[in-house]
């Protein structure tokens, strides 16, 4: 009787073919043309992708009859996976991870489904895509979760999360922790079984083993004695005032000698690892003095603010064309004292100084503009920064273009400090609340995180297909969250004289009400025109005219501008060359706004035209900066084309004539390239021939007893060729087609006039 061959079924032995005994698993029985499709399988999770091989039924039952191949039972799948764990989390999660994967395979693990993916080798790839496309993962990512899928059984099992590494209890502490001791390799007779060396302990040894032993060149014992002495003590009390006690640490903690010269012996075989290690620990120490953070600078709440910029964990589309065009860099300003969020701004170009100025000055100015245009309340985020310092990092925000605009005489005049170097906790509020902001963006559209789990992943591979939120949107979102952050409740800032005044507790409420109680040097006020004039980014002098200042292709004017221009063309005397030039600084996130200073303490507010103001609407400046600009362009093209023909061409043969646009000039680029070469052929043959020619005439006047050279033969290009006279023929068709479409031009420029 033949052997059983069954879908799942489990093999060990060999195949001809394939060397060396192996795991192998039957993946798929088709009964039609009795195929069986057999891979092989291993115990670890599988990393890369892997597919089925076909064979005959009849040669696998021979195989198998032979004892070539022995059926055996499960031992691939590990048993964790297949028994129900004993935490009800733990087990929640793990059926979640399969429902998940079980939805993302569809089709490819039902019966029909299969048949269909085994039918036809040439069909599998369309089926998988198509799965992906409705599974919205990639099509890599089916292949690995079929792989795993056959590796492990055939099951809905297979599916369940893969065991993870045996890792230490994270239940309470009931024993020193530690290294364990070396001496409990060697057996439990020794006397130092227990005695666990700390990393303190061990970052000592390997001081004393690089300097002592290996640099001094001190025996194990001398050395161990010395760090002894120098390291195993505490002290207490103050040395100022004379009340410091030294206590030796008990012998207990000490380090013995058979341990010490344990470690001597490994590190002197690894002396480049052991000078690596104690070079980063001494550098540490060295810079430890400077290791503060901005929590021990500031005097209350107000005092100082933080900025720090991070690229944000989501996908945006530009708002012309609706494509995806990557991730935001979002900077924030923030109280330090209270963590309340007083500015926002993002940008597509990445952290930069202009970036950091933008956010400073949403932060120091009324923002009740913003927040119209946003379609928030005007008053939705009354915060406003009037700090004494600014504390940043050592990025772009430690440059001269951010210290010279707070320091000039017309800037706010506010003070820089600059985080030490290798401290990621020195701005420990500004980090904890990029990941604040973070979780509660990453539930749009475009958003994802870095979490490690399998559906987490495949949000961040699939980010750009689901984007649709564009830049004015995503600030929208970051403000309503700042919004939510500010209004969260704490307690510590809360002064008694704020609960007598009943200040509700909440982050923006304590801020607010502490920058109004100021009082004495901590008053400090700013004007909005320092700010403008500080931190805006400055457009180059244009001159005066009637109609307006033209900034990206629109007029900005106002009732002011048009009186100031009328006073100034009556003081030229009508002479429009004689009018002063100004100097104009765009919002930072309005496109449809300007800002001049006419004079100190004096802004003038420019706006755009009507049509403008409707065709920017709902736009962030780098929307018209580079996605609306894009459009410009392409649409100047289109007005070109149309001014070329009499009539008006149907918008399909413009969009034709749009896209071969970049082909027509590649292929005008190469003809002239080819003309360009047979002229300098042709060059080149004349002056050949010229110089065969002046030899010539020279040798007949030098030797007059010489023959004549028959010129004829030496110079075969003296004489019109076929050759010539194509060339001769293909120019003058040339220049008549020339002068036919120049005067065809002529006309219709008549005609359109």
């Amino acid at each position: 009787m033949d052997p059983d061959v069954w879908e799942g079924q489990l093999l060990v032995g060999s195949i001809p073919g394939i060397r060396g005994s192996h795991y192998y698993r039957v993946t798929h029985f088709r009964s039609k043309d009795n195929s069986v499709f057999i891979r092989q399988v291993w115990r670890e999770c599988p990393e890369t992708t892997s597919t089925s091989k076909r064979y005959e039924l009849a040669a696998v039952q021979s195989w198998m009859a032979a004892g070539r191949l022995i059926e055996i039972e499960e031992s691939i799948r590990p048993k964790e996976m297949g028994e129900q764990k004993k935490d009800p989390a733990e087990e929640l999660k793990a059926r979640q991870v399969a429902e998940y994967r079980i939805r993302l395979l569809g089709k490819l693990i039902e019966p029909k489904g299969r048949m269909e993916f085994y039918a036809s080798r040439s069909r599998r790839g369309t089926i998988v895509r198509e799965q992906a496309k409705k599974s919205k993962v990639s099509v890599a990512r089916l292949y690995m979760l079929i792989t795993i899928y056959e590796n492990f059984g055939c099951n809905t099992l297979a599916l369940r999360p893969y065991p993870s590494a045996k890792t230490r209890s994270r239940g309470p502490i009931t024993k020193k922790r530690g290294m364990p001791n070396v001496f409990e390799k060697r057996g439990e007779s020794t006397e130092e079984v227990g005695h666990a060396v700390t990393r303190w302990a061990l970052r000592h040894i390997q001081w004393a083993i690089w300097h002592l032993v290996i640099r001094m060149g001190l025996t194990y014992e001398t050395a161990r004695i010395v760090m002894h002495r120098l390291f195993w003590h505490q002290d207490n009390g103050s040395a100022a005032l004379g009340t410091r006690v030294r206590y030796p640490v008990r012998e207990s903690r000490a380090v013995s000698s058979g341990e010490f010269g344990y470690y001597a012996r490994v590190y002197k075989r690894r002396v480049k690892v052991l000078k690596r290690l104690v070079g980063y620990r001494e550098w540490r120490d060295h810079y430890a003095a400077g290791r503060g953070t901005a929590a021990d600078l500031v005097l209350g709440p107000g005092d100082m603010i933080v900025m720090d910029c991070t690229t944000a964990k989501f996908e945006i589309v530009d708002a012309v064309f609706g494509i995806p065009i990557g991730r935001p860099t979002i900077a924030i300003v923030v109280d330090q004292a209270t963590g309340t969020v007083l500015g926002i701004a993002l940008s597509l170009l990445g952290e930069s100084a202009s970036l950091y100025r933008k956010v400073l000055f949403r932060a120091c100015t009324s923002q009740s503009k913003l927040m119209q245009r946003l379609g928030l309340p005007p008053d939705y985020f009354e915060y406003r920064a009037l700090a004494n310092d600014v504390f940043v990092d050592r990025g772009k925000g430690n440059s001269a273009a951010i210290r010279e605009p707070l320091t000039v005489e017309d800037g706010p005049e506010m003070g820089i400090l600059i985080a030490p170097i290798a401290c990621g906790r020195a701005k420990g509020v500004g980090e904890g609340l990029f990941n604040i902001v973070a979780r509660r963006i990453s539930k749009l559209a475009g958003g994802f995180t870095r979490e490690r789990s399998e559906r987490a992943r495949d949000e961040r591979r699939g980010a750009r297909k689901v984007a649709k939120v564009t830049r004015i949107q995503l600030l929208k979102y970051l403000y309503e969250a700042a919004k939510a952050h500010n209004e969260g409740l704490d307690f510590r800032d809360l002064s008694i004289q704020m609960r007598k005044e009943g200040v509700t507790p909440t982050r923006g409420e304590i801020y607010n009400n502490a920058i109004k109680g100021r009082h004495g040097g901590e008053r400090t006020y700013y004007g909005e025109v320092d700010f403008y004039t500080g931190l805006l980014p400055r457009n180059p002098p244009k001159p005066m005219q009637k109609a307006g200042v033209k900034y990206m292709g629109a007029v900005f004017t106002s009732s002011e501008y048009q009186r100031t221009y009328e006073n100034e063309i009556a003081k030229a005397l009508g002479r429009r060359r004689s009018l002063p030039k100004i100097v104009t600084m765009p919002d930072p996130d309005d496109p449809t706004i300007l800002f001049w200073k006419r004079g100190p303490g004096d802004i003038i507010t420019l706006r755009c035209s009507e049509k403008d103001c409707e065709r920017w609407n709902g736009l962030h400046v780098e929307d018209v900066n580079v996605d609306l600009k894009e459009a410009d362009i392409k649409a100047r093209i289109r007005y070109e084309k149309k001014r070329t023909f009499v009539g008006v061409l149907p918008d399909y043969i413009v969009d034709s004539l749009v896209r071969a646009r970049t082909t027509l000039h590649a292929g005008a680029s190469e003809v002239n390239a080819v003309a360009r070469d047979d002229e300098i052929d042709r060059e080149r043959a004349d002056s050949l021939a010229e110089s065969r020619t002046y030899q010539d005439l020279v040798g007949a006047s030098s030797d007059d007893k010489a023959p004549p050279r028959d010129r004829s033969v030496s110079s075969p290009t003296l004489e019109p060729t076929e050759e010539d006279a194509v060339d001769a023929s293909v120019r003058s068709v040339r220049e008549a087609r020339m002068e036919a479409l120049k005067e065809g031009l002529k006309k219709i420029l008549k005609r359109e006039q």
